[in-house]
């Protein structure tokens, strides 16, 4: 979308907000898998690049929809769009900024540095109520930090391109500061990850003011997990004329065509037309049986920038039971990947299982979405790690419909722990601590791979080193994944355990389990060693000693 650059800088208006958050989205997905790898281990499981552009990105969705540039709207927009596309810790937490933000300046018609400045505070403010135990050397530091800094700086009437262009300078000051905040981070050398995606969005903030860009992006995607298939029956409906929603979106090459144009030729191919031709874009929307037909039609206008098909007869035919379930006491949500854990989990009792875990965290509209699916007086959410757990807890916040509660399960092993102990039977309090001491009585281990050269704990390790890991605490590293975990099982084992439970994932062979299930087994006899296809990806091996 071609933006039309102001020539003051001293007064923005929602027009010119709406421009630098979706700059500022465009510059954050663009340092998306730089964020991801810095992990303070070295494994694959980073993901703080994603949550906070998933966060971005549904936002941005919503500004797209907008038909006004008002401020109030462009505001509302990003505070709910960050809010629900939220995932894990640090997507939470950016949403929370934006929150505080948009919540200061939302009834304004226009903003100052001032304004700006003061907003900046607000958003500090919310994200630290947000979070039970704030540690510093964090993103919490960056936005503390930088609305100080902005506020100890500002001299009066100051324009935005300048007040950004500072705002840039500290920001990144502040990040390699947090290496020296927090010692695990200088242990691993690297600098806070959620402190650098907020650093990278003032820097779109700052380019986007500018006009350092002619463009601002309309190709933002999101990725999106995969999505495991509804329980359900399929009910025939009344056929549907045209199968295929279809959305596409181009450059206005051919200035000279018109709407109605436009909306002749689309008529050819089906019906729920609606034709946007403006800033130099041409937006269809229209249901048809022949979307490459659509496809082909736009490319003769110009560049195709964006397309969307959706087949409106699987979610026509498709109808979920929730509506004809009788509504129970208890409802159960767990997040996990694998479809060997899927069978699992359904197996114990969990009404809906969300596909999710490490670098692929579920979003706040992602757990209302399974929530909704639920007719239960009470639902019970087993986040099963650590950075899903704040996620979960901020939908407990602000849904009225149904009581949430979050059982903080930081792994599959503890989720499966805790199902395990669910008793339905029992009063609620007796059953929360019948559940706690089931999952806070285990062992934990998993093996994984590292993804770069590094040092763990004062361990070295290079990028390939199978790597295990007792609870979060590194244990150690080899080269074959069965005589990691063999040796990290014998470091765990003490006779007070009496199962042992392995799963293996995605990318290891049956076969292979089996030669650990039986070598474990020769040592200790008397436990009882049991192996299951978890079918997850990242770990070679997820364990559990109880």
């Amino acid at each position: 979308m071609k933006r039309s650059f102001w020539c003051v800088t001293k007064e923005i208006t929602g027009k010119e907000l709406k421009y630098c958050f979706e700059k500022a989205a465009e510059v954050l997905i663009a340092h998306r898998e730089e964020l991801n790898m810095l992990n303070v281990f070295p494994v694959p499981d980073g993901d703080t690049g994603s949550n906070m552009s998933m966060a971005m990105i549904e936002a941005v969705n919503r500004l797209e929809k907008l038909d006004t540039d008002d401020l109030t709207a462009v505001a509302g927009a990003i505070k709910t769009g960050t809010l629900m596309g939220a995932r894990g810790n640090s997507g939470v937490i950016l949403s929370q900024i934006f929150h505080g933000f948009i919540n200061s300046v939302k009834n304004k018609k226009s903003l100052r540095v001032k304004d700006f400045i003061e907003a900046l505070d607000e958003g500090r403010k919310s994200a630290y109520r947000a979070v039970m135990k704030p540690v510093e050397g964090t993103i919490l530091t960056e936005i503390r930090l930088l609305a100080a800094n902005t506020k100890k700086n500002f001299k009066g009437d100051e324009d935005f391109e300048l007040f950004f262009r500072d705002a840039v300078s500290i920001s990144m000051d502040i990040v390699q500061k947090t290496q020296n905040m927090l010692p695990k981070l200088k242990a691993a050398g690297v600098v806070d990850a959620g402190a650098k995606g907020l650093a990278y969005i003032m820097k779109g903030f700052y380019e986007g003011i500018s006009g350092k860009m002619e463009e601002i992006p309309i190709h933002i995607k999101e990725t999106k997990r995969k999505k495991e298939p509804e329980k359900g029956i399929a009910i025939l409906k009344e056929p549907l004329k045209f199968k295929y929603c279809t959305e596409i979106m181009v450059k206005d090459d051919i200035k000279n065509i018109t709407e109605e144009e436009i909306r002749t030729k689309i008529g050819e191919f089906g019906d729920s037309i609606v034709i946007v031709k403006a800033e130099g874009i041409i937006k269809v929307h229209v249901h048809t049986n022949h979307p490459g037909a659509v496809i082909e039609e736009g490319v003769k206008w110009g560049e195709l920038l964006k397309t969307k098909i959706d087949n409106m007869a699987v979610q026509h035919e498709r109808v979920i039971l929730t509506e004809n379930e009788e509504r129970k006491k208890y409802g159960i949500i767990v997040v996990s990947a694998g479809k060997g854990f899927r069978r699992i989990f359904e197996d114990l009792g969990a009404d809906r299982v969300i596909n999710g875990g490490q670098t692929m965290n579920p979003s706040i509209a992602d757990l209302k979405e399974a929530l909704d699916k639920i007719r239960a007086d009470t639902v019970f959410i087993f986040p099963n790690n650590e950075n899903i757990i704040m996620s979960a807890e901020q939908l407990s916040k602000i849904e009225n419909s149904k009581k949430i509660i979050v059982v903080p399960t930081c792994n599959v092993q503890e989720g499966i722990a805790a199902l395990v102990a669910f008793d339905k039977k029992l009063e609620l309090n007796d059953l929360l601590e019948n559940m706690k001491n089931m999952y806070k009585s285990i062992k934990t281990i998993a093996v994984t791979y590292a993804i770069r050269d590094s040092k763990i704990a004062g361990t070295s390790v290079k990028k390939g080193d199978v790597v295990s890991f007792i609870g979060r605490k590194f244990f150690g590293k080899g080269k074959d994944i069965n005589d990691v975990a063999y040796n990290t099982v014998s470091a765990v084992y003490s006779n007070n355990f009496e199962i042992l439970s392995i799963y293996y994932g995605k990318d290891v062979a049956p076969d292979k389990a089996k030669q650990l299930k039986k070598r474990v087994q020769e040592k200790y006899p008397a436990m009882e060693v049991e192996i299951y296809d978890g079918g997850q990806p990242h770990y070679y091996y997820l364990i559990a000693l109880e």
